[in-house]
């Protein structure tokens, strides 16, 4: 979810803190407060998973030690919950030992910070993570529109309609028989249903033409890759 502003411009976060102990919630709600934040609390696992659904917020600062959830479960939740989008996730905690620090790390947190916790640390942080995320939205905003593009330019050409589609999930399956990671295999996907993405600066009369091409229109479509460039 992108990251609203006020009517001068400033992004204007929401922070979903989540504590069972009210007295904490308190406090980090008047440290983000202070600073322009809006802050969702929950004092219990359960009730951050409803308000993550309700509230939709852009990061969380998450206590490791917690009854029933404990925060590196609440992480995972949170984290599935977000799916392809990217939820930053911040876990607060008294913890200092390396294995709960790679434990942290496997459940897909983003960050740390110990307690007891300094506060200009932990809203500098915050705000860091944030313009990660603004970045990862504005990305995934550009990457919507390309793939639009490519859909559109197969619905102009009923001659290779779903031909870009195959491409890509072609190029896909080889990228995991060579053995890259789930994420390059997403970049190689869309890569091949953009192939042919050279063809949108082609007029439609040359794309549907129903007779055979002329030499000279055939010289123009085989200028299609470097339009596409």
């Amino acid at each position: 979810m992108p990251i609203t502003t006020t009517q001068t411009g400033r992004p204007v976060a929401t922070v979903l803190i989540v504590d069972d102990l009210a007295s904490n919630l308190e406090l980090i709600e008047a440290v983000f407060t202070s600073e322009g934040f809006n802050v969702v609390k929950a004092e219990h696992p359960r009730t951050a998973i409803d308000k993550f659904e309700h509230y939709t917020p852009d990061i969380a600062v998450v206590d490791v030690m917690m009854p029933e959830i404990d925060g590196f479960q609440l992480c995972q939740i949170l984290k599935d919950m977000a799916g392809k989008n990217y939820f930053p996730i911040i876990l607060l905690t008294a913890l200092s030992d390396r294995s709960s620090r790679i434990k942290g790390i496997e459940s897909g947190a983003d960050d740390f910070i110990s307690k007891p916790f300094d506060h200009k640390e932990l809203v500098a942080k915050v705000r860091s993570l944030l313009k990660i995320k603004s970045l990862h939205d504005e990305l995934e905003h550009s990457e919507n529109i390309i793939l639009t593009l490519a859909v559109a330019l197969e619905a102009r050409d009923p001659y290779t309609k779903g031909h870009s589609t195959r491409v890509g999930e072609l190029s896909r399956e080889f990228s995991a028989f060579i053995g890259l990671t789930p994420h390059d295999q997403e970049l190689v996907r869309k890569a091949g249903l953009l192939h042919d993405i050279g063809k949108i600066g082609l007029s439609e009369s040359l794309l549907l033409k129903p007779a055979p091409l002329s030499d000279e229109e055939l010289t123009i479509i085989k200028q299609h890759p470097i339009i596409g460039e």
